[in-house]
């Protein structure tokens, strides 16, 4: 069974285009019709202690509260309440699909958007703090602890 992670949290923003949207889309799509060996999971989000062990305190406060709203939609999204736990489930979900990918060799998030963030702002470039997370908390989950949050190629640590 593949384990495919979704929340609706990850619809949660009122900011609305298609990538704020499509992964309910998809979920939907598969509740109503089913493909084989994909299940769909909800994931735990992440805790606010696991997004500052990345992020800077006030660009998180700025997600969570609106304010200052310059830093608050620094990622390009227009911000209201539903960002933060938006934030929270979305990177949960990925965090989720990568520990069940090296514990059963494959799954997925439908999770989006992740590549707007920076540690102290957002960027409506693409950035990758994501995977400076995602790397740090894979690497305490297989007891390498942190060093330069960097993964390297994943087959190479998951065989490890």
């Amino acid at each position: 069974m593949v384990s495919v992670y979704y929340s609706p949290a990850y619809v949660g923003s009122g900011y609305s285009f298609d990538t704020t949207r499509k992964a309910g889309w998809i979920a939907e799509s598969l509740s109503e019709s089913p493909i084989p060996r994909i299940e769909l999971v909800e994931p735990d989000p992440l805790t606010r202690d696991q997004v500052a062990a990345i992020h800077d305190s006030g660009y998180i406060r700025a997600i969570e509260t609106g304010h200052p709203r310059d830093m608050a939609e620094s990622q390009g999204f227009v911000w209201d309440a539903g960002l933060w736990p938006m934030v929270l489930a979305s990177n949960g979900g990925v965090v989720a699909a990568a520990l069940a990918a090296l514990e059963r060799g494959i799954a997925g998030s439908l999770s989006s958007g992740l590549h707007h963030a920076r540690n102290k702002i957002g960027s409506d470039e693409a950035h990758h703090s994501h995977l400076r997370s995602l790397s740090m908390t894979l690497e305490q989950s297989k007891g390498r602890g942190h060093d330069s949050g960097l993964l390297g190629p994943v087959e190479t640590r998951a065989a490890a």
